[in-house]
């Protein structure tokens, strides 16, 4: 059975580089104190992009 984190690692492994940067930022981001949840938005819309 496949765990979640191989499903992760499969998807990260496709992702092109600009948007694993992209989603690596988010995450930076959120572990800041004062992440707003308004900042995911942004993110999806680079992501859409």
């Amino acid at each position: 059975m496949e765990t979640l984190r191989d499903k992760l690692i499969s998807i990260i492994k496709t992702l092109p580089e600009d948007r694993l940067q992209l989603i690596l930022n988010f995450i930076n981001q959120m572990n800041q104190p004062n992440y707003q949840p308004e900042d995911f938005d942004e993110l999806q819309m680079e992501l859409e992009q």
